[in-house]
């Protein structure tokens, strides 16, 4: 583990990227949603609006956005690990082409986001309308006409830095789940047999629980145990919002060697017993 430093590095300049890639994806389907509860509003039907909100946000934006950003983050982590354990032993035999994998792995985070991405575009967006819903609560309480209240309402959701914030969170948040799913994804897709172990960002923002982390290495297929939590990366979307939100720790792997030092291989299936 003398290279973990080097190897946080990297990564945290790499979710930069992931982060730059996400953003303007997130807060462009954001806005897409606030905008078309803006178009449907008037003083007509704002005394009804509470009730309509929850149906004018629309899923669609959101869900392709986080799909791209599954696909282009996954398979970019899954090249940084994948490599970071061929590189960390001797060249032993020719390596695998990283094109051999790309495919493989977008279907992969495809399907992984599939699975997870209804799930997660719900939560989201049960905040949008709560967040909407509290935005007109005040506007309601203020003694302006319907006309003007509803000028309001339109003007706070259609103001740029409405999203802004929230979309960086969201964009943080799905980058560090996508991209430590893709490392894993990497890790087993090495010839070596791989362990794992966290990395977490050692300053002030960074949650106790995630802290208290050590860089045990254990099974790439245990779980890691977080403030009495299981989870099997950073980012798990098993694991409560308290543990995901915001997470900047990075799930590191490397290949488990033998007394001599050197790299297990992993065991091969006779072509005559594949299925």
């Amino acid at each position: 583990m003398a290279s973990s430093v080097k190897y946080h590095k990297t990564y945290l300049r790499l979710h930069k990227e992931y982060e730059t890639y996400a953003y303007p994806l997130i807060k462009k389907a954001l806005d897409e949603q606030t905008k078309a509860i803006t178009n449907f509003t008037d003083e007509s039907n704002f005394d009804d609006l509470q009730v309509y909100i929850q149906f004018l946000v629309d899923q669609k934006p959101l869900y392709n956005a986080l799909e791209k950003i599954y696909g282009r983050v996954g398979v970019s982590a899954a090249t940084f690990s994948y490599d970071w354990i061929r590189n960390s032993v001797p060249k032993t035999k020719k390596d695998y082409i990283i094109d051999f994998f790309n495919a493989e792995w977008y279907v992969e985070m495809v399907n992984y986001f599939r699975l997870i991405g209804g799930t997660k575009v719900t939560g989201i967006d049960e905040t949008t309308i709560d967040k909407i819903k509290n935005v007109l609560a005040n506007i309601l309480g203020q003694n302006l006409s319907r006309r003007d209240q509803a000028k309001l309402f339109e003007q706070t959701l259609n103001d740029p830095a409405f999203n802004r914030a929230r979309s960086l969170v969201i964009a943080r948040t799905e980058s560090t789940t996508a991209a430590n799913y893709g490392i894993n994804m990497g890790a087993e897709s090495s010839d070596y047999e791989v362990a794992k172990f966290w990395i977490n960002t050692k300053d002030k923002r960074t949650r106790r629980t995630h802290l208290l982390m050590s860089k045990e290495p254990i099974a790439i297929n245990q779980p890691f145990m977080v403030g009495g939590t299981e989870m099997m990366y950073p980012g798990d979307p098993s694991a409560p919002a308290k543990e995901v939100v915001n997470c900047r720790c990075v799930m590191a792997t490397e290949a488990i060697v033998d007394a001599d030092g050197l790299p297990i291989l992993k065991p091969r299936t006779p072509p005559y017993l594949k299925g």
